[in-house]
């Protein structure tokens, strides 16, 4: 098993008391009396910035509900009573400790090959992603007419392009306003709106030139970004941009950074399959962020 080095820090520093927020397939949220989320996963799921990566699934048939109660610290997690009234237990004693800081070094966009293996995503997530998801607003003549477009999409492309010009122009209050509409926008358990956001963030600190000479640093575009979407969304949208204004992501956004640092055009596609396997836009959306930066980028 594994667990995040935040995660790790919070059960140490401060322990842990909540609820559990939600349970699903290879997932069990749980959310404290201070609002933070840590997510109790399945191997398939990986490690993430709020994740404790346990062997195995069976806490998925242990009778966990919405509601339980929660106590946590650097020992272990035992949540509520669940099968046969007995506590569910986590032990944290052999747990290896995960780093999720992405690092982008090595991704500078004038780098020879980089371009190439930056197409092979591009091309790749347009052939790849669900119909209904964000990807179609990358596509030059995107998927359907604008006319015919849901009403939510229409909403996310009015931000989603006030927000690039925003990030472009150093427009704080720009880049608010259209964060803050982008924000909780759109279906799914992490709406499409702020899956858009996290990627956008870890584009920015993969590719800071975008930002040079704006008078706008990266770290403080994503506080700004976060900052909007603050009471617009739900409590694990919130968690996992929180995560992501810190540069924290999950493992497939690392192995997506070493592919693309690789040029492997094949390693390229397995990581952006990864993360498209998140939720049923969530990982699309994302990745839509995470490239729309470069279409605004100096020399695009």
């Amino acid at each position: 098993m594994s667990i995040s080095q935040p995660v790790m820090d919070t059960l140490e520093k401060e322990g842990f008391a909540g609820s559990v927020l939600s349970v699903f397939t290879g997932a069990c949220n749980l959310v404290s009396d201070q609002d933070e989320v840590i997510a109790l996963v399945s191997q398939q799921v990986g490690n993430g910035p709020l994740n404790i990566v346990l062997e195995g699934g069976g806490f998925l048939v242990r009778g966990l509900e919405v509601g339980l109660p929660v106590k946590g610290d650097g020992r272990g997690i035992r949540v509520g009573k669940a099968l046969n009234n007995e506590p569910y237990r986590v032990s944290l004693a052999k747990a290896e400790v995960w780093e999720p800081r992405l690092e982008g070094e090595g991704l500078n966009v004038d780098w020879p090959g980089l371009k190439a293996s930056l197409a092979v995503l591009h091309d790749h997530l347009i052939a790849q992603a669900p119909a209904e998801s964000l990807v179609c607003l990358l596509a030059a003549g995107a998927t359907g007419e604008r006319s015919v477009e849901s009403a939510y999409r229409k909403a996310a492309r009015g931000a989603i392009e006030g927000l690039l010009a925003a990030l472009y122009g150093g427009d704080r209050q720009g880049i608010t306003a259209s964060a803050a509409a982008l924000a909780g926008l759109g279906p799914g358990l992490t709406p499409a709106g702020d899956d858009f956001l996290l990627g956008l963030m870890a584009g920015l600190q993969t590719w800071p030139q975008f930002l040079a000479g704006k008078g706008l640093s990266v770290e403080e575009a994503c506080r700004v970004i976060y900052g909007a979407a603050a009471g617009r969304t739900n409590l694990l949208s919130m968690a996992l941009l929180r995560s992501a204004k810190e540069g924290m992501f999950g493992e497939t956004w690392h192995e997506l950074l070493a592919a693309l640092r690789q040029g492997k055009a094949a390693e390229v596609r397995r990581a952006a399959d990864r993360i498209l396997g998140f939720g049923g836009t969530s990982g699309a959306d994302a990745l839509s962020g995470f490239l729309a930066v470069l279409n605004k980028g100096p020399g695009t």
